[in-house]
């Protein structure tokens, strides 16, 4: 029984996510209304991915917690290559973005600040990207991939994302993501390139999320 509970200790220290959150906290995800379609994307990618999460839920007007998405920036660029004599053009997708875990606001504030983290996630794409349809799990993985490799090392956040990101999960959240568009009386128009935005920032600001709770359940803040 102590060798069981060692090697429990063991891989908790090792890797916190294996650590388990003891409630179900509610939470409220925003963005400005005037804000970009891009931080509205990442809002819908966060809600699918707490879908059916065994330890939040996503809950207007929270009384405990808001996720809120700021400043968010994003860049769309082509630019030309030549290798040899063939021409091509390189499509590029860049995003910034700032992610806050506040307590509930009132008519005065925002609520108090208690964790924030800053974003810049970048991948290839192709013209293709425009179109408004779902992308297929490979666009997503090619593009997750895509962000990954381009870094030095990951931190434990984005290390469980990619651990979490298999072709299974992608295609949950494809259609997950597609009956959250079609739910919605505004019916918001997200082309391909967005989705995959929405699924990519949603994963990573979701995993970011529940390390701050697991941080919380210990007592660290």
């Amino acid at each position: 029984m102590k060798k069981c509970l060692l090697i429990l200790a063991v891989l908790i220290f090792i890797n916190p996510s294996f650590s388990q959150i003891n409630k179900k906290y509610q939470i409220d995800v925003k963005t400005f209304l005037g804000n970009t379609t891009h931080s509205m994307c990442i809002r819908y990618g966060v809600i699918a991915n707490a879908k059916n999460s065994n330890w939040c839920e996503i809950k207007n007007n929270s009384p405990y917690y808001v996720l809120w998405i700021r400043n968010c920036v994003y860049n769309y660029s082509a630019e030309k290559k030549e290798v040899g004599l063939r021409a091509y053009k390189e499509y590029n997708i860049y995003i910034e973005f700032d992610l806050e875990l506040r307590g509930p606001e009132s008519a005065l504030n925002d609520g108090e600040l208690f964790k924030t983290e800053h974003f810049i996630i970048g991948f290839g794409a192709d013209e293709n990207f425009k179109d408004y349809d779902s992308p297929s799990v490979d666009d997503v993985l090619n593009a997750s991939n895509d962000y990954f490799n381009s870094l030095k090392e990951l931190n434990p956040v984005l290390i469980e994302v990619k651990n979490n990101l298999t072709s299974d999960k992608i295609n949950s959240l494809i259609k997950i993501l597609e009956n959250l568009v079609n739910d919605n009386v505004l019916r918001p128009k997200f082309n391909k390139g967005q989705r995959i935005e929405a699924i990519i920032c949603g994963a990573i600001c979701y995993v970011q999320l529940k390390q701050w709770m697991q941080a919380k359940e210990k007592g660290d803040w």
